[in-house]
């Protein structure tokens, strides 16, 4: 599986502190480990998270788009949820917005089957950013 996951990320920041909270992000969910202790082309280039994007919207704000390795995921929903939204969680300039899955983990994961509204409803969090807690098998 050589295949990215897109992660959309609301991000609380200044202009001048953008890109260094996306690049950490992007490090933070892929390997949380300081990039000069990886001497490992592959991980470097396959598994390190990589900032796509970002767009200022104009209130304090930035869409962060974020590739990350869907192969990390073992195709498994908890370290999925782990992958997108792990540590960064705990920071409160942070939020989850979108992730654009790969054929494969959709497949994994049986598909949508009440959508996001049914979702919402079933988990009480209409109006509301669904959370949930970080969780670190590997870590």
């Amino acid at each position: 599986m050589n295949e990215r996951i897109t992660a959309t990320y609301r991000v609380l920041s200044d202009a001048e502190s953008i890109e260094a909270r996306a690049q950490a992000i992007a490090v933070e969910q892929s390997v949380e480990m300081p990039l000069a202790a990886i001497d490992d082309a592959g991980v470097l280039n396959n598994i390190v998270g990589q900032v796509q994007g970002i767009e200022d919207r104009g209130d304090g704000s930035y869409a962060v788009r974020i590739d990350l390795a869907a192969a990390t995921t073992g195709a498994e929903i908890g370290q999925f949820m782990n992958m997108v939204f792990g540590n960064t969680s705990m920071h409160g300039f942070v939020s989850l917005e979108d992730v654009d899955l790969t054929p494969e983990l959709l497949a994994a994961f049986g598909g949508p089957t009440v959508g996001l509204a049914g979702l919402r409803r079933r988990v009480g969090a209409e109006g509301r950013a669904m959370t949930c807690s970080a969780i670190k098998p590997q870590g």
